[in-house]
């Protein structure tokens, strides 16, 4: 049994050092990347056009979402709520210079046409809208000239709802910021936990003392003339020392016949799931009476098995 936990713990303490070495280790090879622009060359010109439009206010391209829509920290399903736009970008937002958003402008393409991307759209506009802010769709065709953006929305319009952070409130981190934080912490603790516990396996199953044995002391004889013989104490017998390691090999036996138990028990166990299937009916039994007839089936199986078990497998 000491054996199984201790290859298991060995197990996870090598799955833990690969996780953390590849949490940690960038790696010396060049990564396959390459740079691209951040805009497309459409999205470029309504970009100019935009700040052509609006020269009094800031303008923004590919923001997330979660930068100018939030939900409140008391709503109870907060974290559901935001999962359904966390991953969404607005195309451009206009906003004013304290950065309080004025309007949000989505340039669609062909793209948009996709049935992923239309549901994604839905969720982007239910966002903006439920927020109280102004949201320009921008369709496939001609891209509308300065005097027409800027016809869309007046910056002082009223029915606009600025979102102004508050200045109070430090920002927190975001989940995925939190995990890449404590990631390398976690797995050192991991592997300090499993390496222990691995330790104490090892020391309980393997390092058991051994009894030292009586070195020989030397004693000299009186002098009698001559130079003296150091002659040696008897050495322990035989007896004592083989009685000093009874424990040891009386823990080891132990061992093995609990190790031979829990195999013995493991293949019995698979083997009775082998020999018995309950029926059907007794799943889910209508009456009481079904349900005392699936139980008595099920005392007369064991009892089968037990004597069949019994007789094709003799103790010693």
């Amino acid at each position: 049994m000491w054996l199984i936990v201790l290859l298991a713990v060995v197990g996870l303490g090598l799955w833990a050092l690969q996780t953390f070495a590849s949490n940690e280790s960038v790696g010396d090879s060049r990564w396959p990347v390459i740079p691209r622009p951040v805009l497309t060359e459409r999205e470029q010109v309504l970009y100019q056009r935009l700040v052509a439009a609006f020269p009094d206010q800031v303008v923004l391209a590919q923001v997330a979402l979660s930068q100018i829509v939030a939900v409140p920290m008391e709503y109870p399903q907060r974290q559901a709520l935001q999962n359904k736009f966390f991953r969404l970008v607005a195309d451009f937002v206009v906003c004013r210079h304290d950065f309080s958003v004025i309007m949000v402008v989505e340039l669609d393409d062909s793209t948009h046409l996709r049935a992923d991307r239309q549901d994604a759209d839905a969720r982007k506009a239910k966002a903006v809208e439920d927020a109280g802010l102004r949201l320009m769709r921008i369709g496939t065709g001609t891209l509308p000239t300065i005097q027409a953006l800027r016809s869309q929305l007046r910056v002082d319009d009223p029915n606009v709802v600025p979102v102004i952070a508050d200045p109070t409130v430090s920002p927190k981190p975001s989940d995925s910021e939190r995990v890449a934080v404590l990631r390398p912490t976690v797995s050192v603790i991991l592997v300090v936990v499993l390496f222990a516990g691995g330790w104490v396996a090892y020391s309980r199953l393997i390092a058991m003392p051994v009894p030292a044995m009586t070195r020989p002391r030397l004693v000299t004889a009186p002098t009698t003339g001559t130079s003296a013989i150091p002659t040696a104490a008897p050495i322990a017998s035989v007896s004592a020392v083989a009685q000093a390691d009874l424990p040891r090999r009386q823990a080891q036996r132990a061992l093995q016949a609990q190790v031979t138990a829990d195999a013995e028990a493991t293949r019995k166990s698979l083997a009775w799931a082998v020999y018995y299937k309950a029926p059907k009916s007794c799943d889910d039994p209508p009456t009481w009476a079904a349900q005392v007839e699936c139980g008595n089936g099920y005392i007369r199986a064991k009892r089968a098995f037990e004597k069949e078990w019994a007789e094709r497998n003799p103790g010693p």
